[in-house]
């Protein structure tokens, strides 16, 4: 009798220890949920990045900085772009010795560089911007130029490459109605389906797909970078149906 007076108490002990603990944990209605990236309207400003030095000069010469980034309200697209510019241009943030600092001032002694981020559009939890590069070698009329557009998901916090937005193997097909919609300019330039690749430099319009190449590439140097542009009815059975639903809002 003793025993099952025990097993009895020893029941009851565990389900008020339960009950208690269950009395702690806070209400449903009192979690606060915070707001996500993908909800968040991109607010911009263009700034110069800080620790990059204006000039840096070495033996053979000097070279002048002018790198911009973005001040965004959303930290981890500011660190990206801070990161990348970096990257791009180190010797701008290691502190070097102005050896012969009277060449900063003497034109044929001076390369000139200039990174830009710009932000282009927003749709939905995508977002776009384009990181413009120029590069004046001393000496030389004309300056190098590049843009590389850079495509986020906000909601997975990273940038998509272009592979990301298609249906796994429609790489080929996505080739093929590029090549179809483009055909004239390419034929014009000596160049064949089995020729052409995809490039994983590019950006949504309000008319469809365009697909950036470097200059020299696709055409001779001196056109540029060459653009070729898939229409949004040929990209259907190409894109993932979760990008395609905020694509299609921009052809309406």
């Amino acid at each position: 009798m003793k025993i099952n007076r025990f097993k009895i108490f020893r029941v009851y002990l565990v389900f008020l220890i339960g009950l208690g603990i269950l009395g702690c944990q806070p209400q449903s209605s009192s979690v606060a949920i915070p707001e996500t990236d993908q909800n968040v309207q991109i607010e911009t400003e263009a700034v110069p990045l800080k620790g990059a030095a204006k000039v840096v000069c070495e033996i053979e010469g000097c070279i002048r900085f002018d790198l911009q980034t973005v001040d965004t309200n959303i930290d981890w697209i500011n660190q990206y772009f801070v990161e990348r510019i970096q990257h791009t241009e180190p010797v701008a943030f290691i502190k070097v010795i102005q050896k012969n600092p009277k060449k900063a001032h003497e034109t044929h002694y001076l390369d000139q560089r200039t990174i830009k981020v710009e932000f282009m559009a927003q749709r939905a939890h995508l977002a776009t911007f384009a990181l413009k590069s120029s590069n004046l070698p001393r000496n030389h009329a004309q300056p190098m130029t590049h843009t590389e557009y850079i495509n986020f998901d906000l909601q997975q916090k990273k940038r998509l490459a272009l592979h990301q937005f298609l249906f796994n193997g429609s790489e080929q097909k996505l080739l093929e109605v590029m090549y179809r919609a483009n055909a004239p300019w390419l034929n014009k330039q000596g160049i064949q389906l089995q020729q052409l690749k995809l490039s994983d430099n590019y950006y949504f319009d309000s008319s469809g797909l365009v697909i950036v190449y470097p200059a020299g590439e696709l055409a001779p140097t001196a056109a540029g970078m060459p653009e070729l542009k898939v229409p949004y009815a040929d990209l259907k059975k190409v894109i993932r149906p979760e990008y395609w639903a905020i694509l299609q809002q921009t052809t309406s």
